[in-house]
């Protein structure tokens, strides 16, 4: 509720209704002012002032946290009484807030807290529902073991064979190690791909009150569409959704040129199938300013693969 309350002010009022063209100061300042005065809950107050632009530096200039909510506390205050009056319930989040957690913590929670409200928002106002589905981990497994089998019947015995066998195996045994940081190395040709992905699937299995998807992020869209086609013919396309530019299927004509189809499934993760996702798309989304990817990294196992494939199994 906090995040819009500063649309109460009259200039929001008067912008909706045609009267002016700009609400001067932004409604997300004043909801930000409301939660920094007089409890200085900074996590709530930078998830709030950046919800519509991205997290803003705290003290650097006119467009910084504490800078716009000096700007935008008078016209917060002013309208306090009016969205209490209307809407009771304010008076109890507005006493619930607080910030208490060490530097390290409060990072996190406010990163974690702004994704969170970005894509709540987001979906309220696209009016979509979540997805009901479910990884369904072991008949994926069994899937993906099974067309493994079937490769594997047409190689050669030889050391290439038995060093994929020997990877494969090594993946499926580190599917219960309890280190949630992991790295694997194998050469080109050593079948990473898809031992990779029997990790992550094994580790689903046996967490399953920690994991519900997995995020395959890749470097190049020329090897995110080699491996997304090996995952469907693995999983079938029920099990894949694609999330990168090179996914022809979803290009519309925008204009003279082609441009992605809206997707809020993509855009927060919110499907329990596998995601291949490019680097540039998905890294730069769970940092600052952005952080909108970062809540659909809970619950995931999220390979990431460069000259190594890292396992950042549970946030």
């Amino acid at each position: 509720m906090l995040h819009d309350i500063g649309k109460y002010a009259p200039s929001f009022q008067r912008m909706i209704r045609g009267e002016i063209r700009k609400d001067e100061g932004g409604h997300a300042a004043r909801g930000a002012a409301l939660a920094w005065h007089p409890r200085k809950a900074a996590e709530a107050a930078f998830a709030i002032v950046g919800h519509h632009s991205g997290i803003p530096n705290p003290n650097d200039g006119s467009g910084s946290l504490l800078q716009r909510i000096a700007d935008a506390t008078e016209a917060a205050h002013a309208l306090r009484p009016t969205a209490l009056a209307d809407c009771p319930e304010l008076a109890d989040a507005l006493g619930s807030l607080t910030s208490s957690l060490g530097p390290r913590g409060r990072d996190l929670h406010t990163r974690m807290l702004f994704s969170c409200l970005v894509d709540a928002d987001r979906l309220d106002s696209a009016s979509r529902a979540l997805s009901s589905e479910t990884l369904r981990p072991a008949e994926r497994l069994q899937s993906l073991l099974a067309f493994i089998e079937r490769r594997a019947s047409h190689v050669p015995e030889g050391p290439v064979k038995t060093v994929r066998a020997r990877v494969l195996q090594d993946c499926l045994a580190a599917g219960a190690f309890p280190e949630n940081l992991l790295s694997l190395t194998v050469p080109t040709g050593g079948g990473k791909t898809l031992a990779s992905l029997a990790l992550a699937l094994q580790r689903a299995i046996s967490q399953p009150e920690k994991i519900r998807r997995v995020i395959v992020v890749i470097p190049y869209l020329s090897i995110i569409e080699q491996n997304a086609q090996v995952f469907v013919d693995a999983l079938g396309p029920g099990a894949v959704l694609e999330h990168h530019s090179g996914n022809f299927e979803r290009l519309t004509v925008a204009g003279d040129r082609f441009a992605p189809e809206p997707n809020n499934i993509e855009n927060n993760y919110q499907t329990p199938w596998l995601n291949p996702a490019t680097e540039i798309g998905t890294l730069p989304s769970l940092s600052p300013p952005l952080c909108v990817s970062l809540k659909a990294c809970f619950q995931t196992v999220l390979p990431i693969c460069a000259a190594f494939i890292m396992w950042l199994a549970r946030l």
